[in-house]
């Protein structure tokens, strides 16, 4: 179905509208923002008036949108796993409000300014609250909308920060950042959303913090998801608790094939081997042979390794399995599949999994790209672990942007790259 622009009359699709706005009850598509703006609409049909809500508050109407989907990686490093129907989106949406603006809650005010306290030079402080205001022109777009513009600055210590320019520049201190990121995970593992209050707690785990652990620990006693507990108890391990990777051993005997799995992917992050014969077990399978020889092959493993070689030089496999397995040599350390995975990075799929396993090679072609993907929900922490294999500076603006962000998911993964990119190197260590 096409319509026309209602400014200058050219026939566009309305699912790919460059811009859109909201005009009385409805989604108006427009050519440009020329047109959007500057045009008023002459044939714009008149819509009745709704009938007033009964209750004394007026609820505001909402029409989601959705980010723009992440390339392809290689399942076996992609640490989040698709949640449940009727559970929270990890995607980014954009959402439109008719009538009056929403108002701020007494604690998201707060958490503007605590988020905005992170920022040494108060025109990004600004930045980020209308980067997050209900009051700012509802409008959708077919391409995500450009991140706020920011110079690329590096992130200093705060004994050494330089002289700034009040005027001029932007810089983000990380060690307040961290400090706002710590906060918002404590405040956030309380949430009244169980999925959001266990992967905050798991996030903030990572620093060591003994109250996320002991969370952690009585979310095992009730938990009824069998990946859950193993994803739970990764994240206690990680912290050093013993209870945690004595359930992930436990579940290399489980009787489904994909908690053992989940298992011995976890163990092996941690640099345990002990799901290695069930991992070999899985080589003989056609559907988990690529995933099992890429954490076999993270162990030098060489029958991993062969697998994986074989996988990337056979001409009847998909060109989807050979990029797989070329992501899976590199990320192991094989440098032999090096100019492979700069060529993945040019074509633009799988280029994520490929700039993760460049960034293990030490290639710092990658940086770029990953930089990027500290702008998306589902990427932005094994982004910020490979940027910190790199030893880059990277600007943390845009996370300091999805600190103070209304979407709950949003802030727990740019909180958990914040302390991984700014926090002590032991926070790193581990995926």
């Amino acid at each position: 179905m096409s319509v026309t622009c209602p400014a200058c009359k050219k026939t566009l699709d309305p699912a790919h509208a460059p811009v859109a706005r909201v005009r009385g009850a409805r989604v108006v598509s427009f050519c440009s923002e020329a047109c959007a703006d500057g045009t008023p609409l002459h044939d714009e049909p008149e819509v009745a008036a709704e009938p007033e809500p009964e209750a004394d508050s007026q609820v505001a109407a909402r029409a989601p949108g959705s980010d723009a989907v992440p390339p392809l990686v290689d399942d076996s490093f992609d640490d989040i796993t698709p949640p449940p129907p009727g559970q929270e989106s990890d995607v980014d949406s954009t959402d439109i409000y008719l009538g009056q603006p929403r108002k701020w809650s007494a604690r998201g005010r707060r958490r503007i300014v605590a988020i905005s306290g992170a920022i040494l030079v108060g025109g990004m402080a600004v930045a980020i609250i209308e980067a997050v205001s209900p009051s700012t022109p509802a409008t959708v777009s077919a391409s995500k909308p450009p991140p706020i513009a920011a110079p690329q600055l590096q992130p200093v210590s705060a004994p050494e920060l330089p002289d700034v320019d009040t005027e001029a520049s932007d810089v983000v201190n990380p060690d307040r950042l961290v400090k706002a990121a710590i906060a918002e995970l404590r405040e956030l593992s309380a949430s009244t959303s169980a999925r959001v209050g266990r992967i905050a707690a798991m996030a903030l785990a990572r620093t060591g913090d003994e109250a996320a652990c002991e969370r952690l620990g009585k979310l095992l006693d009730s938990e009824t998801s069998q990946l859950n507990r193993v994803a739970i108890a990764y994240a206690m391990a990680r912290a050093d608790k013993p209870r945690g990777r004595a359930i992930l051993v436990k579940a290399i005997g489980h009787k489904r094939r994909d908690v053992r799995l989940d298992a011995a992917k976890s163990l092996v992050k941690l640099g345990d081997d002990t799901g290695r014969t069930t991992l070999y077990a899985m080589l003989r399978l056609r559907g988990y042979r690529i995933g099992a020889a890429a954490l076999l092959a993270r162990l030098g493993d060489e029958r991993g390794l062969e697998a994986l070689r074989a996988a990337v030089a056979l001409p009847t496999n998909s060109p989807e399995t050979k990029m797989r397995a070329a992501v899976a040599l590199g990320s192991a350390g094989d440098a032999s599949v090096k100019e492979k995975l700069e060529k993945i990075l040019v074509e633009g799929r799988y280029n994520v999994g490929a700039a993760i396993a460049l960034a293990t090679l030490g290639d710092r072609k990658a940086v770029p790209h990953l930089a990027r993907q500290l702008e998306r929900n589902a990427m932005r922490v094994q982004a910020a672990l490979a940027l910190v294999r790199l030893n880059s500076d990277i600007d943390l603006t845009p996370l300091a942007v999805a600190l103070a962000s209304e979407d709950e998911v949003a802030r727990v993964s740019a909180a958990e790259a914040i302390l991984v990119l700014a926090g002590p190197k032991e926070w790193s260590v581990r995926d």
